[in-house]
């Protein structure tokens, strides 16, 4: 174990070797998750040089008080206006930084037990969100074939959308990632952590992306599935990029389908997908290895629950007579069955 002589020094010492070797090469996390803790332990810097005047020089592991902590997380309530979620989030983080703090020196070991016991801030269980059939098919259609750039959008939320990506997971994809000319087809998808997944295609996406290729790669040369000229070279599309595609495509959808969400975003379009899906009858387990869940317990804590439409589908399936007559429910009862995970 070692011994840092600097009790101010060895916090930006640990700090950094844990963003940037730890969470790295020894956990394997994926860039957006160190991103996260990143911004996290900078929440809390900001906490303590705005809440509590202490300069970034003056800060040490004495500043993780559970005093401190505990006001850190009303700061983040109160003043930032965060939701319980992302407060739980970046709690998360700065246990996490802690816990390694006292394994590399065991006398920092007590900041990380004095915060360990308070409990994670409680969230309110809410139905999930995703895209009515209606609003998907509007925003998939959302650019026309009239422009290079419209193709290639169009061709992105396409695929996006079947595989049920996370953005991340879109700018990695490579003219490498697909396996076209075989009886079942599929996408290789780059995951968090680096974790590979197969995802099989339709083939009618098939022929979406071959006409694709004969456009943007007819040559196969070109690494980046997707990609923006720049000074006459390929570059992949960033997330930022992918993110403006996914705004641009719901403000046009949005022209002529009120259905269309205030807020679309990519995980919006996963979920929707993840929800189709099931709703088609797919197993959870099928789902969880789609979308890249390495424990079907996060797929079925999001989705194994009835819809209203669902429910009504059953009940025409089961006793035609009893829907020729109004329906009357508790809803609050319903409500409480429908979105409760017990």
């Amino acid at each position: 174990m070692k011994k840092y002589s600097d009790s101010k020094l060895q916090f930006w010492t640990l700090a950094r070797k844990f963003l940037h070797n730890y969470l790295v090469y020894t956990l394997d996390r994926s860039p957006e998750t160190v991103k996260a803790y990143k911004y996290a332990l900078e929440n809390y810097i900001e906490y303590l040089e705005l809440f509590l005047n202490i300069k970034r020089d003056q800060i040490d592991f004495e500043c993780f008080s559970r005093t401190n902590y505990e006001l850190f997380i009303r700061w983040l309530k109160e003043t930032k206006k965060y939701c319980n979620k992302t407060i739980n989030l970046k709690t998360t983080a700065i246990r996490s930084f802690l816990k390694f703090a006292g394994d590399e020196n065991v006398e920092l070991m007590k900041f990380f037990l004095e915060i360990y016991p308070i409990n994670s801030l409680k969230i309110q269980k809410r139905p999930i969100e995703y895209m009515s059939s209606e609003a998907i098919v509007a925003f998939l259609n959302a650019f026309k074939a009239d422009t290079r750039n419209h193709r290639r959008n169009k061709m992105l939320l396409i695929l996006t959308y079947e595989l049920g990506m996370r953005i991340s997971e879109v700018t990695f994809l490579t003219l490498d990632s697909l396996h076209l000319d075989i009886d079942n087809p599929y996408v290789t998808i780059v995951g968090k952590g680096n974790k590979i997944r197969q995802v099989p295609i339709t083939n009618k996406t098939v022929k979406h992306l071959n006409e694709y290729l004969r456009e943007f790669n007819k040559d196969k040369k070109i690494i980046p599935l997707f990609y923006s000229m720049k000074d006459g070279m390929p570059h992949k599309l960033s997330v930022d990029a992918v993110e403006k595609v996914i705004k641009k495509a719901a403000e046009i959808s949005r022209i002529n389908c009120t259905k269309i969400p205030n807020n679309v975003h990519c995980h919006l379009i996963r979920k929707t997908r993840a929800m189709d899906l099931y709703k088609s009858g797919i197993s959870l387990h099928i789902i969880a290895r789609m979308l890249g869940h390495e424990n079907v317990s996060t797929t079925s804590g999001f989705y194994a629950f009835a819809t209203y439409e669902m429910m009504v589908e059953a009940l025409k399936k089961t006793n035609d007579k009893a829907i020729n007559e109004p329906i009357r429910y508790n809803a609050q009862l319903i409500d409480k069955f429908l979105y409760s995970l017990d």
